[in-house]
């Protein structure tokens, strides 16, 4: 049976006509789905942030602003989906209108043959299922669209996440950078050291510094933003700025930021951080926690849980210091974390510290204690030096 040649680029003409409108309706799909995606996030989010606060939520009578906040989110996921939706409308009439037509089409394209008599109706017959069965290992795109669309939308956000990585890697790279480095030496020094912040520039009162081991120094800050700025130079984690910092190797070192940090999981876990729970002997373990007031918690050293929220914020505090004496870091770097503790605890804090000679850089307010602390300096903030803004220095729809 003879078949005419033009019915094969019919099929293909068919097919790729399809497919292109396919995508220009389904296109929007991509970025519909992307921002599908971010404003689930953002509602999971809020709904999460919700549970975590909802003790002073209740408290302070927030509840029905929280409801308008949360009903605004809401508002724009349903929003999109809504869009989706009718989106995935318009792609439907075009994928289920080309099935319906591809019976027509080729007898529509084979009726001149037909009609003038060179075709019989079993060969348009015949004709017409081979155009159906080219047509069905064609439209895998145009059956497909809406899958790619999705998947096309996930790599679009992946991606976006992954390009956020690489900018925090070159962030502010321009901009000149604090010389941290490790050395063998047991102690701290820093020399012409001068940390761009958001708000100007932080500097000590003193060009060049050395903490020597043994030694307890209290670099008065008196607000929270220069003591973060100057806990995070020391860290490494804020590179922005000036001069030079040697300390000692991180592992002979520990942090501790304003608001203490609790790990998930079981208690001795968390008191091990970052180490191992069994790294520590059981009797040193009860130890720290008695010396911080904790010892009711013994018997939930092995329990499972969100102690973030299960503690309150002192309770949290004493996990850290617990930490500390069972750890025994030789130098203690922390920002005001002593000041935030009940007299008689720090006094007894204090005093363990003193007892095991605890090289300490306590970055805080000013106090009028003697005895424990050996030396004083002083932050000092210049509003006209040098700044650094992270978002500054964000392209603009970099994420």
């Amino acid at each position: 049976m003879y078949v005419p040649g033009y019915m094969v680029w019919c099929a293909l003409i068919y097919s790729a006509t399809a497919s292109f409108i396919s995508w220009r309706v389904g296109r929007p799909l991509i970025a519909l789905n992307a921002e599908r995606y971010a404003r689930e996030a953002e509602l999971r989010h809020a709904l999460v942030r919700v549970s975590e606060q909802v003790e002073g939520i209740t408290v302070y009578g927030a509840e029905s602003a929280e409801k308008q906040a949360l009903n605004q989110v809401f508002d724009i996921v349903l929003g999109v989906s809504r869009r989706i939706i009718g989106a995935l409308t318009r792609l439907t009439w075009v994928t289920a209108g080309y099935g319906w037509f591809t019976i027509v089409a080729p007898i529509l394209v084979a009726a001149p043959s037909y009609l003038s008599g060179d075709m019989s109706f079993g060969e348009l017959m015949v004709i017409v299922g081979a155009f159906n069965q080219v047509q069905s290992s064609l439209r895998w795109f145009v059956d497909n669209f809406s899958a790619l669309a999705d998947w096309r939308a996930t790599r679009r956000r992946v991606a976006s996440f992954h390009r956020a990585t690489e900018l925090m890697d070159s962030l502010g790279a321009s901009v000149s950078r604090i010389d941290l480095k490790e050395t063998s030496r047991d102690s701290i020094r820093i020399d012409d050291l001068c940390i761009a912040g958001p708000e100007g520039a932080v500097a000590l009162n003193e060009a060049h510094v050395e903490f020597k081991p043994g030694e307890r120094t209290l670099i008065v800050g008196e607000q929270g933003a220069t003591r973060a700025l100057m806990l995070r130079a020391l860290l490494g984690i804020w590179p922005w700025g000036r001069g030079e910092i040697a300390r000692p190797p991180r592992q002979s070192m520990m942090f501790l930021p304003a608001s203490a940090y609790v790990p998930p999981g079981t208690l001795r876990d968390a008191l091990a951080s970052p180490h191992r729970g069994s790294d520590y002997d059981e009797t040193v373990i009860s130890s720290a926690l008695t010396a911080v007031g904790l010892e009711h918690l013994r018997p939930s050293l092995d329990t499972s849980d969100r102690w973030d929220e299960r503690l309150n914020e002192d309770e949290k505090q004493s996990v850290a210091f617990a930490r500390v004496l069972l750890q025994r870091p030789r130098w203690l770097v922390m920002d005001g974390a002593l000041g935030k503790l009940e007299p008689g605890l720090r006094r007894r804090i204090e005093a363990l510290l003193k007892e095991r000679g605890t090289s300490l850089v306590n970055i805080g307010p000013n106090t009028s204690e003697d005895g424990f602390i050996t030396r004083r300096l002083l932050l000092v903030t210049d509003p006209q030096g040098a700044t650094f803004r992270p978002a500054d220095h964000c392209p603009i729809g970099a994420v």
